[in-house]
C-alpha cells in the first residue's frame, strides 16, 4: 500500500502482516483487531484483544490517511483482560478514500493491519489565503459545490476582509479541492496608502504569478543572514555585539511554524516539516557558516549544529509526533546537523547523523514521536521499583522513531529535563534521577544524570524506547547516623553507585580493597564494562569485578604489579590518588584541569612512593584528595569505604 507498505516501524510497534511470535518464555503472543467506522459521524472505534496479558503493556495504534499522511496516533495501556479500544473523530477536512488503521503491543513485533474507507456526497471547494506575515492571515472559507469528476459546478465567489491590524506585503491566494490533484494558485499585494484610507488590495502582476509557481516560504532568510554577516565584521569581544549575533544565530536555528503543517487533534498533534523551507533555512545556515568562518574574530566555534523545533504551545497534549521526509533527512546529514525538540519541560536532541535512511528503499517519512506517560504514577512506583523510599517527580516520558529497521538507529538522544515547576515537590535535589522502565523485567533501572541544581534541571542519555521517569530516592543505613561521611554516603547511595554491606548497614570505617575500589571507578566514569580478557595472573575470568577490571584496563586506568593486580588487598591512600587522577583526567582534559592549591606542603610526602608521588601530588593540588589531618596524607594507610566515596564524590563535583 503506497510507500507506507515497506515501512519497517521501530520501537513504538513494527507495522507487517502477521499474527504471532514466541518469546523466551515460548508463549505465543497475539492481537487482533476489529474496526467500526461511522460515516456519517465520522467516528471511528478500534477494538480488540492482546494475549497473553502482561502487567503494564501497552497498544498502540496508527491510522493513515489516503495520501500516507498520519491522521491519528495514539498509545494507551491493555486493560487486565487484555483488551482495548480506541475511538476518535476524523477532522472537517478529511479526505475521501482509503484509510489504513495499524495497531501493534509491547510484545507483538508482528501488528495487525486493516481499513476503512471514507467517502463524501459533495465535494467542496476551499479558500486559503496565506502570506509571509504571519499566521493570523491564514483562513479556510467553504465554497460552492463540485462534481466528484473535479469539474466546477457552477461559478464561486469568496469575499475576504483583510483585518485591520494585517500587514503589508504579498499574499498568495490558493484554491483547492480535498481531491483534487491540482492547486489553482494566485498572488494579491496588499498596500495601506496611509492611515486615514481604506486598505487595498491589488493582483500582482509580476512573472511569477502562475498556477505552477511554488510556495514561497514564509521566512525571510536572506535578511537573518545579511544581519549576521553585518554582526560578524564587528568586535565581538565587545558584549553587546557578541549578545546580538548570538542571539541572531539562535533566530537563524529555529524551524518556525511557517515551515511546518501542523494538525491538532484532542490527544495529540502532529508536525510535518516542509522539504523546501528546511532545505531555504540549510542554505542559510551555510551562508551565516562562511560568514563566522572568514571572520578576523575567530568566530568559528559559534557554528550552529542544530535545529530547533519548539512545541511549548503544543506540549499540553500527551503525544507530539514531527514528520520528516527522507530527503530533508538526508540535507541535514550531509549540513552536519542535528534536531532538538523543545518544549516546557524537557529538551530533546535527536541524533540526526544516527538515522540510517539507506537501510530502506522506500520514500516514507521518518517520524519522531514524543509522548508523556501519566499512567505511571506512584502505585507504579511501589509495585514495580527495587528501591524503598523512592518519589516520582512529574510524570513519565518516552520518544521514538519510526520509519526505519528497528536495528539501524543507535538512539543515543540527549534528554535535558526541568524538574523546576515541581521543585518544591524535591526533598533534595542530590537524590534525584533518572530511571528507565524495563518493559521485559518490569522493573525501573537508575540511568542517572547530570544535576543542574542553579537551573533545577538533570540531563540525561537516553539509549532506549522505554519509558523514563524522574524520582527522587532517599536512601540511608543505620550505622552511619552521626559519621562524618553521612551526607555524602547517603547521596552516592541514593545515585546508586554505593551499595551497603546489607540492607540496613554501610560499615562506612571498613577497609576497601583494589577490586572494589577499581568497580566503584569505572561506575563513577560511566565505562562499558568489557568482557575479561586481561593478563593478570590472580584474575579469573569467573571473578565478580572482572568485567569492570577490563574495562579499568582498556582505559588506562590499571596497571598492575608485575602481572598481578592483587584484587583482595586493602588499597593505600597512595594507590588512590593514582587512580583519582587518571580517572579524572578521563573525565577532564588535562589542559581543562584548574589547580586549586599550588604548592601541597604535607609532613609525610617523603613517605610516598616515587612513582605515586606525581599523582598525589596532582590529587591534593586538584582537592580530590585531603588529609587525614592537619600536615597528614598518610600515603601508606589503608582506604576505607568513607574515605573512598568521599574522594569520588568530589571528583563528580568537578565535573559538573
Amino acid at each position: 500500500m503506497k510507500r507506507w507498505m515497506a515501512l519497517i516501524l521501530s520501537i513504538l510497534f513494527v507495522f507487517q502482516c502477521g499474527m504471532t511470535t514466541t518469546f523466551a518464555n515460548e508463549e505465543e503472543t497475539s492481537i487482533t483487531m476489529e474496526i467500526a467506522f461511522d460515516s456519517k459521524t465520522k467516528e471511528v472505534i478500534v477494538y480488540g484483544v492482546s494475549t497473553p496479558v502482561f502487567s503494564q503493556d501497552q497498544v498502540s495504534i496508527m491510522v493513515l490517511d489516503p495520501l500516507d499522511n498520519i491522521s491519528y496516533i495514539h498509545q494507551q495501556e491493555i486493560t487486565k483482560d487484555g483488551n482495548y479500544e480506541f475511538k476518535f473523530k476524523l477532522d472537517e477536512n478529511t479526505l475521501e478514500g482509503r484509510y489504513v488503521v495499524r495497531v501493534g503491543s509491547t510484545r507483538t513485533p508482528m501488528a495487525k493491519e486493516g481499513s476503512f474507507t471514507y467517502q463524501i456526497e459533495e465535494e467542496k471547494y476551499v479558500l486559503t489565503v496565506s502570506s509571509t506575515l504571519g499566521e493570523k492571515n491564514k483562513i479556510y472559507v467553504d465554497g460552492k459545490l463540485l462534481t466528484l469528476g473535479g469539474e466546477v459546478a457552477g461559478n464561486y465567489e469568496f469575499v475576504y476582509s483583510m483585518p485591520a491590524d494585517a500587514l503589508e506585503g504579498t499574499y498568495e491566494i490558493i484554491v483547492e479541492s480535498p481531491n483534487a490533484l491540482e492547486m489553482k494558485k494566485n498572488t494579491v499585494v496588499y498596500k495601506k496608502t496611509s492611515d486615514q484610507e481604506e486598505p487595498q488590495v491589488e493582483p500582482d502582476t509580476s512573472e511569477e504569478n502562475d498556477n505552477t509557481k511554488e510556495e514561497k516560504n514564509n521566512v525571510n532568510w536572506a535578511s537573518k543572514v545579511k544581519e549576521i554577516k553585518e554582526l560578524t565584521q564587528k568586535d565581538v569581544t565587545q558584549e553587546q555585539f557578541k549578545n546580538s549575533l548570538m542571539s541572531a544565530l539562535d533566530d537563524l536555528s529555529i524551524i518556525s511554524n511557517a515551515s511546518m503543517d501542523i494538525k491538532k487533534e484532542k490527544e495529540s498533534n502532529h508536525l510535518r516539516l516542509k522539504d523546501k523551507e528546511i532545505l531555504e533555512q540549510l542554505k542559510a545556515i551555510d551562508a551565516a557558516q562562511k560568514a563566522l568562518k572568514k571572520s578576523e574574530f575567530g568566530l568559528e566555534k559559534m557554528s550552529l549544529e542544530e535545529l530547533k523545533i519548539d512545541i511549548t504551545s503544543l506540549s499540553e497534549k500527551p503525544q507530539t509526533s514531527i514528520q520528516i521526509s527522507r530527503e530533508s533527512i538526508g540535507k541535514l546529514q550531509e549540513a552536519q546537523m542535528n534536531i532538538r525538540i523543545q518544549d516546557k519541560k524537557k529538551d530533546l536532541l535527536v541524533p540526526v547523523e544516527n538515522i540510517d535512511i539507506r537501510e530502506q528503499k522506500s520514500n516514507s517519512p521518518i517520524i519522531i514521536v514524543i509522548q508523556s506517560q501519566k499512567n505511571f504514577g506512584k502505585e507504579v512506583i511501589k509495585e514495580k521499583s527495587p528501591y524503598q523510599k523512592q518519589r516520582l517527580i512529574g510524570e513519565g516520558f518516552q520518544w521514538q522513531v519510526e520509519g526505519i529497521a528497528e536495528d539501524s538507529l543507535d538512539q543515543k538522544g540527549e534528554v535535558q529535563w526541568s524538574y523546576k515547576d515541581k521543585k518544591n515537590e524535591v526533598k533534595d535535589p542530590n537524590k534525584l534521577g533518572i530511571y528507565v522502565y524495563d518493559s521485559h523485567t518490569e522493573q525501573w533501572k537508575y540511568v542517572g544524570g547530570v544535576l543542574d541544581k542553579e537551573n533545577h534541571n538533570i540531563t540525561f542519555k537516553s539509549s532506549s524506547n522505554e519509558i523514563y521517569a524522574l524520582m527522587e530516592y532517599d536512601r540511608t543505613f543505620r550505622d552511619i547516623q552521626g559519621h562524618w561521611a553521612k551526607t555524602v554516603i547517603e547521596e552516592m547511595a541514593s545515585k546508586h553507585i554505593v551499595q551497603g554491606v546489607n540492607e540496613e548497614d554501610f560499615d562506612p570505617d571498613k577497609k576497601i580493597t583494589r577490586a572494589e575500589f577499581v568497580s566503584l571507578l569505572v561506575r563513577i566514569l560511566g565505562l562499558e564494562e568489557e568482557t575479561h580478557t586481561c593478563d593478570f595472573k590472580d584474575i579469573g575470568e569467573q571473578d565478580w569485578y572482572a568485567s569492570s577490571l577490563q574495562a579499568a584496563v582498556k582505559a588506562g586506568l590499571v596497571t598492575g604489579y608485575d602481572g598481578y593486580f592483587r584484587p583482595y588487598d586493602f588499597i593505600t591512600r597512595e594507590e588512590m590518588s593514582v587512580l583519582l587522577v587518571k580517572g579524572y583526567e578521563h573525565m577532564v582534559s588535562k589542559e581543562k584541569w584548574a589547580l586549586e592549591v599550588e604548592n601541597p606542603i604535607f609532613e609525610d610526602m617523603k613517605e610516598v612512593s616515587s612513582w605515586a608521588k606525581p599523582y598525589m601530588e596532582q590529587a591534593v593540588q586538584l582537592t580530590l584528595l585531603q588529609g587525614v589531618s592537619q600536615g597528614r596524607l598518610a600515603p601508606q594507610e589503608q582506604g576505607t569505604r568513607a574515605q573512598a566515596v568521599m574522594m569520588l564524590k568530589r571528583m563528580l563535583d568537578k565535573n559538573d
